[in-house]
């Protein structure tokens, strides 16, 4: 009946149960679910920010008890390493990263920003030269460089490709 939303009143006319006793039962419900984790099936849940110092960081909402501590830790963990490895690239490569997944530009856009801003995101390219081929060979070999740096931070540990880089990428918004 928590579920369904019932106020304690509703509850108590369809159990049949004095106030109090309906009162002590939702609070053992709700006390038992919270123990386990589990309160989101019964009450909206509580988000909680992985990442978010400073005003440029996403914040990605998570069901507070949808993870343990451990498990927050080591993605907070992983998405500062994602950062420190995005820190060490080349400008031209981390501003085709940003570009692409944080401002989620096209190849196309992409191009027709560094025309307009007159920035070449292509190294040893003007602006004008600058192709959308070279805008997806410049974002993989982007990729490739984050990839082998998490490979080497992550030794046996880091069992992913490119895709699912990419899908991180998008997802969290690094």
């Amino acid at each position: 009946m928590l579920r369904l939303r019932k106020t304690e009143q509703q509850i108590a006319g369809e159990l049949r149960l004095k106030p109090e006793e309906t009162r002590s039962a939702i609070d053992e419900v709700r006390h038992r679910l919270g123990r386990e984790g589990m309160l989101y099936l019964v009450e909206d849940p509580e988000m909680v920010s992985l990442h978010g110092e400073t005003p440029d960081d996403p914040d990605i909402p998570i069901p507070s008890q949808a993870l343990d501590i451990e498990s927050r830790l080591i993605i907070k963990e992983f998405i500062q390493a994602l950062r420190g490895c995005i820190e060490t690239l080349p400008s031209h490569q981390a501003t085709l990263l940003r570009l692409r997944y944080r401002n989620d530009l096209t190849a196309g856009e992409i191009v027709d920003f560094g025309r307009r801003t007159g920035v070449s995101v292509i190294s040893g390219k003007t602006p004008a030269e600058v192709t959308e081929q070279d805008v997806y060979y410049g974002i993989n070999s982007a990729l490739i460089a984050v990839l082998k740096q998490l490979q080497s931070r992550y030794k046996g540990e880091y069992g992913t490709g490119i895709d699912q880089l990419k899908m991180i990428f998008e997802e969290f918004e690094v």
